[in-house]
Parts: structure tokens; C-alpha cells; sequence
């Protein structure tokens, strides 16, 4: 071969390289998708993701994507530092080479995202979406992935270019990395969700079966630490069913973010413990430092309610020290409950054990992987405690009624007891009138001289009037029968006189007027005398038996 010709073959097939060179380095720009499924997260690389960020924060979505202002982005790198006044665009490239049309969807950040293509056709969420702006694209129910997101596809062998704005005060108060992009089958992010959504919902049944119950108890053995447990097991809910996007009708769009709901379940919580274990009686140094720090943190919530309306970068830069500050005395206050008397306490700590055990392998998962959203061992976590926590407070309700029911039978019993006493009391005075009577009718009828007549008279008469401490023993006894009688009966009449509130109690028992006349030493028209005198001051105008009607209710 002439030298020549070789030169020219080897610059020919320089060049071939050359070009092969720049298309494989263009192709790898390109996210592709093949035949193979899309896993559940498969995230853009860095040379598949591009980075600008806008300093002035004022570049529009047409100037972004013009084909001359392409040059300005450059390929993404973790270690990037953005300026918190700029906004930050992302672009990718997505291609599928596959012979079948794909159906996908495309993940950003849950803060505050909009997306945009100038190749889309589609139906495409242009709003902002995420916890900043407080709106979400339910247009498509993603489970507990609550990230940025929109529903897509693509034609076989066809390719589609992503526009994503996000702000780069993001890089001051995310938790994580915010200027990621991750693409995932839809089918695969519809099986998920259906997973989450009745993991979710079970946490959710629970809760209302804890708010039924509590209802149950308000109603059958009103306590008001079951009205606050009540109310926690509501925040809860209204957290859940908002934060996690679960479709339900507590789900509804509020004016502030739903996780506020999540220290206000903290301040409920310490409330229902404060109250049922009864702190301020058993402890007022432990009372005083749960009141405390429950006051401190209604005042955060208070603050953190002002921020969700008013600045929300400020209430996401808060919200998280609120959160682990409560976390904190959540364990504190645990501790402090030792020395408190009560077996409650014990299901206090069970039910405090599954919430750490849950968010402990939530955190130790999101450790590992920054990026992972799972908070189902919170949510199982969660649900136990609540369940420890119901059978708790039944158990323990349960042994109150059993309590109070043998307390309430020996009362009765006792009642019982007394009530045949002073029926037995009457009856001997009966029984002790009617042989007085026989007596004095043999004494009438016997031939003794009159003086001595007069003196047995006399004696016998003796033998069944009251005397000052027959009268305390039988008004003790009278009260046990007919608590708080005479206390009622004097506050309601303060004029009557001792003698009078006497003949009250014996008319209380049925007596005649011959058998109290018999028992105060008295004749029988003095007795009616004073039952006269009597009525008068009860204001009852009425004839003489109603005076032993009113007696009867009394």
C-alpha cells in the first residue's frame, strides 16, 4: 500500500473514532431505558444530570430552554454549593430504546419543584409542588414517597427533555440532599403505593377504633385524661391522612402544613399522662416540670402555626428541633414517671419502647440510605403503642368498675344492715308502746292507793323516752340510713328548733302520733301541736297528712 494511501487511511479512521467518541459520549448523557423493568428508585448519575443555577432567581422557562442557552449547564456534582437567593435548574434527557412504549415517573425533591418539557404534550403538573408551597400533585397517589413527581411516557425509540426549578434556599434547610432527579416504572410505583396506602390506612383504622373507644369510655366513666387521649389519638390522625397524602376525607387541603399536628400530638400526649396519673397529687416536682415543658411547647406550636402561614422556610428550619426536643422528653418524661405509684405506668413504658424501636430502625434505614422514605416501622411503631396504650387504659377501667362495684355492694349491704337496725328501733317502740299501754291500763284497774298510781305511772312513762344520748345513737343511726338529712333540713328551714327536727325524723319513720308522743314524753295533742307549728314553718297550708307526705320525700 502506498504511504499515502495509508496516511489518509488512518486519518479516515481517526476520524471514525473521533466521531464514535462524541456520539457515545453524548449517548451517555442520556438516561436510557430498555427492555429491562425500571427499578423503584433508579437515579440519574451525574453525567446524566445537568446543573444551572440561576443567580438573579428571574430566568424564565423559555429562556432556560433555549437552544443557545443549553451551553450554560454543566454536569451535576454532590459537593455543590448553591447560594440561597438563586434558583436552581435541573435538566435530563430520558430516551427509550425499547420497542414498546413506556410508561414512567419522574422524582425530584419533596420540597418545592415545578417541572417542565418543551417536547410534552401531556397533561403535566406545572405548579409548584411540595411541603414549601404546601400543594401536591394528587393527580397520582405515590404511597409514602411524598417527593416532587410527574406521570409520564414515552413512545417507542423516542427521547423527551426535563426542566426542573427548584429553589436554592433548599441547600440551608433540607434534611437531605434536595437537587436529585430518580425515575421509576409507574407500575412499580402503583404496586408500592397500594402496599403504603394499607399499611397507612390499617394505622389509620386503628386510630379511630383508639377514638371509638375513647368515646365509649367519655361516655360510660366520664375522665377528662380520656377526652385528651381522645384528642391525641385525632392529631394523629390528622397528621397521617395529611402528611402522607393518604386519600381520605381528613385529607383535605389545609391552610397550614399538616405536620404542625405532629408536636400538638406531643403536648396531648403529656396532658393525658399528667392527668392519669394524677402528677399533682402524687409529685408536684414532676407536675411541675411536665407542666412546664408543656407550656413551652404550646408556645412553639403557636409559633410554628404563625410560621406555616406567614413563612414557611422558617417553620421547616423550627419544626424539626421542636420535633427531637419532644422526642427527647418523650424518653425524660418516661424516666420521671418511675417514682409515680400505679400500674399504668407500665404500659406507658411498653407503648414509648414500640415508638422508639420503630423510629430507631427509621432513622438507623435512612442512615444507611439518605435518599430512602420508609416509615413503616414508625407507623407499626405507632400503631402498637396505640394498642398497648387501649388495652392499658380498659385493663385498667375494668379494674376500677370492679373496684367501685364491691365498694358500691358493701355499701349497700351496709345500708341494709342500718336500715334493719332502725326498723328494728321502731318496732320496739311500738312493741314497747302497746305494753306500756297494757300496763297502764293494769295500774288504772289495780286498788293501789292513788299517789302510788302517779309514781308507776310516771316510771313507766320513763322507761321509753329518748334520753340526750339515745338521741345521739339513734341520729347517728339516722343518718347512715338518710345521709345528710338533718344537714338538708336545717340549711333548707334554719328556723326550725332542735325539738322540732326531732318530730321530722320520727315522722321520717312512720310513728304515730301516740308512739312519738310516747318516745318524747309528751301527750299526744301536744304532738299534734307541734306538727301544727310545724307545717306552718314548712309553709305547707295543707291538711295534716300532707305534713307526712313532704316528711316522706325528704
Amino acid at each position: 500500500m502506498p504511504e499515502k494511501l495509508q496516511k489518509h487511511t488512518f486519518i479516515f479512521l481517526l476520524f471514525v473514532a473521533f466521531f464514535l467518541l462524541l456520539n457515545i459520549s453524548a449517548f451517555s448523557q442520556v438516561f436510557i431505558i430498555d427492555q429491562k423493568p425500571i427499578p423503584e428508585k433508579a437515579f440519574l448519575n451525574d453525567h446524566e444530570l445537568f446543573v444551572y443555577e440561576d443567580m438573579s432567581g428571574n430566568l424564565s422557562f423559555g429562556q432556560i430552554s433555549a437552544s443557545d442557552f443549553q451551553h450554560n449547564f454543566v454536569s451535576h456534582d454532590k459537593e455543590k454549593v448553591y447560594t440561597s437567593k438563586s434558583t436552581i435548574w435541573l435538566k435530563c434527557i430520558i430516551a427509550n430504546i425499547s420497542d414498546v412504549r413506556r410508561d414512567f415517573v419522574l422524582f425530584s425533591n419533596d420540597w418545592d419543584v415545578q417541572f417542565f418539557s418543551p417536547d410534552s404534550k401531556t397533561d403535566f403538573f406545572k405548579e409548584h409542588q411540595g411541603v414549601l408551597p404546601n400543594n401536591f400533585n394528587n393527580k397520582f397517589y405515590s404511597g409514602e414517597n411524598a417527593d416532587g413527581k410527574i406521570k409520564d411516557y414515552l413512545l417507542p425509540n423516542s427521547s423527551k427533555t426535563y426542566y426542573i426549578k427548584t429553589p436554592g434556599v433548599l441547600y440551608d434547610i433540607a434534611f437531605k440532599s434536595f437537587d436529585f432527579v430518580y425515575i421509576s416504572d409507574t407500575q412499580i410505583i402503583e404496586e408500592k403505593a397500594l402496599f403504603d396506602l394499607w399499611s397507612s390506612s390499617i394505622y389509620v383504622g386503628v386510630l379511630f377504633l383508639v377514638l371509638l373507644a375513647n368515646f365509649y369510655l367519655i361516655i360510660t366513666a366520664y375522665k377528662r385524661s380520656y377526652i385528651f387521649y381522645a384528642f391525641y389519638s385525632m392529631a394523629h390522625v390528622l397528621f397521617f391522612t395529611g402528611y402522607y397524602q393518604i386519600p381520605t376525607l381528613l385529607s383535605f387541603k389545609w391552610a397550614i402544613p399538616h405536620s404542625v399536628f405532629l408536636p400538638i400530638t406531643a403536648v396531648l400526649y403529656l396532658l393525658f399522662v399528667h392527668d392519669y396519673l394524677n402528677l399533682e397529687k402524687h409529685n408536684k416536682w414532676v407536675s411541675t416540670i411536665f407542666k412546664t415543658y408543656m407550656i413551652l411547647t404550646s408556645i412553639a406550636v403557636v409559633i410554628l402555626f404563625y410560621l406555616g402561614i406567614t413563612d414557611m422556610i422558617t417553620y421547616y428550619s423550627l419544626l424539626p428541633k421542636v420535633n427531637i426536643t419532644n422526642l427527647a422528653f418523650l424518653l425524660v418524661s418516661t424516666i420521671l414517671i418511675t417514682i409515680i405509684p400505679g400500674r399504668f405506668k407500665y404500659f406507658i413504658f411498653t407503648g414509648t419502647l414500640f415508638i422508639m424501636i420503630g423510629s430507631t430502625i427509621t432513622w438507623i434505614t435512612q442512615y444507611n440510605d439518605a435518599m430512602a422514605q420508609t416509615f413503616s416501622f414508625s407507623i407499626a411503631g405507632n400503631a402498637i403503642e396505640k394498642i398497648v396504650f387501649l388495652f392499658g387504659i380498659f385493663y385498667l377501667h375494668n379494674q376500677e368498675r370492679q373496684i367501685a362495684k364491691t365498694k358500691l355492694m358493701a355499701a349497700q349491704k351496709q345500708l341494709e344492715l342500718k336500715t334493719q337496725e332502725l326498723q328494728s328501733f321502731s318496732n320496739s317502740i311500738r312493741e314497747k308502746n302497746k305494753l306500756i299501754e297494757e300496763f297502764e291500763k293494769q295500774i288504772e284497774e289495780s286498788q293501789a292507793a292513788l299517789p302510788q298510781k302517779q309514781e308507776n305511772l310516771q316510771q313507766l312513762s320513763k322507761a321509753i323516752i329518748l334520753t340526750e344520748e339515745d338521741w345521739e345513737d339513734f341520729k347517728a343511726l339516722f343518718e347512715e340510713v338518710h345521709p345528710n338529712f338533718f344537714f338538708t333540713l336545717k340549711q333548707d328551714n334554719p328556723e326550725l328548733t332542735n325539738a322540732e327536727m326531732r318530730l321530722v325524723a320520727l315522722l321520717k319513720l312512720k310513728l304515730s302520733n301516740k308512739e312519738i308522743a310516747g318516745m318524747l314524753g309528751i301527750s299526744p295533742d301536744s304532738v299534734v301541736k307541734t306538727k301544727y307549728r310545724l307545717k306552718k314553718k314548712l309553709s305547707i297550708y295543707l291538711e295534716v297528712e300532707k305534713l307526712e307526705s313532704f316528711v316522706e320525700n325528704l
